[in-house]
């Protein structure tokens, strides 16, 4: 749904705008979610390590 949410928002605000980077991005980042390809929890615990 945030995917969904962003490519909304690049193709409606002229104020929020995407690179193309970040709009190939958010459509791989979809596609994924469409697959059910989602980072498992010790993925997750692993990443948010990085941010402490």
């Amino acid at each position: 749904m945030a995917g969904e949410l962003l490519l909304s928002l690049a193709k409606t605000s002229p104020e929020y705008r995407l690179t193309a980077e970040q709009l190939e991005d958010v459509k791989l980042a979809i596609a994924e979610a469409d697959r059910g390809e989602f980072a498992s929890e010790r993925e997750m615990a692993e990443a948010w390590k990085k941010f402490s």
